[in-house]
């Protein structure tokens, strides 16, 4: 699991490497195969979504919001989730303007897609497009943000698997 402790800790962007690959490697050994109630998202639909978030982080969100909202709640939003190394978001909110998530994905195609995206983002050396809700992100920002952000969704499964 990823310590909030490490995502919070302010070192330089690569030492924080490693914090998607750990998302990863979590998202691979769940199990679970019903759906996420908040969302009606399967596991491989939420893994689907994650990966699309990250694609989307190195060429651009379909859609952005505002940049009075970006600039006021969405860089506040974005500095919390930083400082406290936990994302608490609405698992149910799609990326706006995105297309939608296959109902039919398998886990392996979802993992597949992930792992891609993982290794396009580690490897991307350009500019990182603003993210849509909080604007300018950094690469070091984005790769703490998408792993908090994959750790939520599988949080979701966590919960009813323990049950």
């Amino acid at each position: 699991m990823i310590a909030a402790a490490e995502v919070r800790a302010r070192r330089p962007a690569g030492s924080r490497r490693g914090l998607l690959a750990q998302a990863l490697e979590r998202a691979a050994k769940c199990e679970f195969d019903a759906q996420e109630p908040a969302t009606g998202w399967s596991l491989p639909q939420a893994l689907s979504h994650c990966a699309q978030s990250i694609e989307f982080s190195m060429v651009g969100f379909p859609r952005l919001r505002g940049r009075i909202f970006q600039n006021v709640l969405g860089r506040a939003i974005k500095r919390r989730f930083l400082r406290r190394g936990v994302m608490l978001h609405n698992r149910a909110a799609s990326i706006p303007g995105a297309p939608p998530i296959a109902p039919n994905v398998t886990k392996g195609e979802a993992l597949a897609r992930l792992r891609r995206a993982i290794a396009d983002f580690e490897a991307y050396d350009g500019p990182c497009a603003p993210h849509v809700t909080y604007g300018p992100t950094s690469k070091a920002e984005y790769e703490a943000l998408h792993a908090m952000h994959l750790v939520d969704h599988l949080t979701a499964f966590d919960r009813h698997t323990a049950s």
